[in-house]
């Protein structure tokens, strides 16, 4: 992932932001007709998953629907800044190309994203910051094993009505303040001192709960001493 970044920073100028599920993600620096590539390990089977490792023996596997729910989770504030959404994995066009309607599917009909999906053996960027497909015996760019898919007249119809919502988002956005360093470090220290405070609180119900189960024993003990006593 670094070689490919650093390749496409050389050869073409504009930089790549390498973002995981759940990352902090700084809205700010994506910039307006931003293309994002879904990365992902295919397979030749018919499932309809991707995967997180090349061997699939050790693989974890990730639905298409999983996988638009995150995207979405990640990236729906900021739909109108994606232009294109790339699924980058390898696979036959059949296969990605019902991988794709999955995600198109999956995703909230304001996304107005264009849905490209490619065929073959995929590779990282090479030396000269190109990428290919490799074909049986042949490396094709991958602009030419590159397919969209057709926008369902759904989306055409909300892309209308999304313009307002658009133009909403654009204003918010460019009358808010920049999201600095040290708000970052507040949400992260929030974050933190929550995570510190429920597991607190857990622990003073396993308290609760414990001295609940002892005095419920020393009343079964006690019932059980004055039953001896009476039958004696």
């Amino acid at each position: 992932m670094n070689a490919w970044v650093n390749n496409h920073v050389y050869h073409f100028g504009n930089t790549i932001q390498v973002i995981f599920y759940q990352d902090e993600i700084d809205y700010d620096a994506i910039p307006p007709s931003t293309a994002i590539y879904l990365c992902a390990h295919g397979s030749s089977s018919d499932e309809l998953k991707l995967y997180n490792h090349s061997n699939l023996d050790v693989s974890e596997s990730i639905s298409m629907e999983e996988t638009a729910m995150r995207f979405s989770s990640d990236f729906l504030f900021i739909h109108y800044k994606i232009q294109d959404l790339h699924l980058y994995c390898c696979g036959s066009k059949e296969k990605n190309h019902a991988l794709a309607q999955l995600i198109q599917s999956n995703l909230p009909a304001i996304q107005e994203n264009r849905i490209h999906y490619y065929q073959g053996s995929l590779t990282s960027a090479a030396q000269n910051g190109e990428l290919f497909s490799i074909m049986g015996s042949n490396w094709l760019p991958v602009a030419q094993v590159k397919s969209t898919v057709p926008r369902t007249r759904e989306q055409e119809i909300n892309e209308e009505g999304s313009t307002a919502s658009s133009k909403f988002y654009l204003h918010y956005l460019s009358t808010r303040r920049p999201c600095s360093d040290h708000s970052k470090a507040e949400r992260q220290e929030r974050r933190r001192q929550n995570f510190f405070e429920e597991s607190r609180a857990h622990r003073q119900l396993d308290i609760i709960n414990n001295r609940r189960q002892c005095t419920k024993m020393e009343w079964v003990a006690d019932e059980m001493e004055l039953s001896t006593v009476f039958s004696s």
